[in-house]
């Protein structure tokens, strides 16, 4: 009889036990995941960017959620790195994990701005623009993209825009230039 009422009780504490264990495996990969984001980031800090990328994909495996970043810091590293092309794919991911930010829609324009893509860059910019049209960088860099393509009427109404901001840089440049905003 003592020996039915053990294993009745084990069976009833069985779940239990489980998820004590789920926890503490839990526990164990957060604390992993948080040890390999520092790493990641000391090594960008560093400017070993392929180390830092190893690192902060290995913290995204093991806990998704709070390093949540971590496609837009690998992009990062890769753009530190001037591996620009390479860092677009992480930007994407993110930007699909995170479609209504500003730093999402900024990163892909800034992406391809560099790489001299600058219709693709615009539309990002665009983007950034109608989540926050008080984006000064954003207009700043319209300005850029719109210089780069040689459209005056409106690389300076972004840079006006940007001026009006208070960008102070786009309203020396413009003094410069005999404009005002």
């Amino acid at each position: 009889m003592m020996n039915a009422k053990k294993i009745i009780l084990s069976l009833l504490l069985f779940p239990f036990f489980l998820h004590a264990q789920d926890t503490k495996e839990i526990e164990q990969k957060k604390k992993e995941a948080l040890i390999y984001y520092n790493i990641a980031m000391s090594s960008d800090k560093m400017g070993n960017y392929d180390r830092a990328v190893e690192y902060f994909l290995k913290a995204y495996e093991l806990d998704s959620i709070t390093y949540a970043d971590a496609y837009s810091r690998i992009g990062n590293s890769f753009c530190n790195a001037l591996k620009y092309r390479e860092a677009l794919p992480y930007f994407q991911k993110h930007l699909e994990k995170f479609p209504h930010t500003t730093e999402s829609q900024m990163n892909m324009g800034n992406t391809y701005y560099v790489l001299e893509e600058y219709e693709k860059a615009i539309t990002f910019y665009e983007k950034t623009l109608a989540i926050d049209s008080t984006h000064r960088t954003a207009c700043r860099n319209m300005g850029n993209t719109y210089y780069n393509l040689k459209n005056n009427e409106k690389y300076l109404k972004y840079f006006k825009k940007a001026a009006r901001l208070g960008d102070s840089e786009i309203q020396n440049w413009l003094r410069a230039n005999g404009e005002t905003w």
